[in-house]
């Protein structure tokens, strides 16, 4: 019972958060968009753009949040704090994205550029166009091993099919057993379901 408590009460907490954050992001964009009919100098601009991805920084780390509030329940004690549950799902979710480099589920860039026949640096680009996503753990970039059976220019198209989804959620629709895909994952399906990944892809996260 006291985790199903937990969960409701950080729940509404994180929800109202993430109302007063997506309003922030609303009232910045207003704003931003009023000084740039008005002619506003270039120093105001840079000013409110600096704002309004703070604003959008917020609301990310708000989502994540969240997203971690089965974690939140499950680790949470009784008297424990909001705050002090949310630390502990971070550490926890910190941690598992560290096993994660040691199992193989994220692989290092030395690794998936000798996958792909690539230099680290063409890696790089490639990521900087936006045709590959990283996780950042310990202080370094990660990519899914999942990424090493797709074909180089395949994944690119899921990629840009999943957008501006946070490199978490991409994840876990490349792990996921999708029923559209008959139970298989992005990376099995991938070879006679490629037009039904990437028509996924599309819906992922934004329902």
């Amino acid at each position: 019972m006291h985790k199903e408590n937990v969960r409701h009460t950080i729940t509404n907490e994180i929800k109202q958060k993430l109302k007063r954050d997506i309003d922030s992001v609303i009232m910045g964009g207003e704003k931003l968009n009023r000084y740039i009919e008005t002619g506003a100098e270039a120093s105001h601009l840079r000013t409110e753009v600096k704002a309004l991805r703070e604003d959008i920084e917020k609301l990310k780390q708000s989502k994540e949040i969240l997203e971690w509030i089965p974690v939140v329940a499950e680790t949470s004690t009784p008297n424990i704090s909001y705050a002090e549950s949310v630390q502990n799902a971070q550490a926890r979710g910190e941690a598992r994205l560290v096993d994660w480099t040691r199992d193989g589920t994220l692989i290092d860039s030395k690794t998936l550029a000798d996958l792909w026949g690539i230099t680290r640096q063409a890696l790089d680009a490639a990521r900087n166009r936006g045709e590959v996503f990283s996780l950042w753990v310990k202080g370094q970039h990660w990519y899914p091993g999942e990424l090493g059976k797709f074909e180089r220019t395949t994944f690119a198209r899921i990629n840009e099919a999943l957008g501006d989804l946070d490199p978490s959620s991409k994840l876990v629709f490349l792990l996921h057993k999708h029923g559209a895909l008959k139970g298989r994952t992005p990376a099995d399906a991938a070879g006679d379901m490629l037009n039904d990944i990437i028509r996924l892809a599309g819906g992922w996260g934004r329902d």
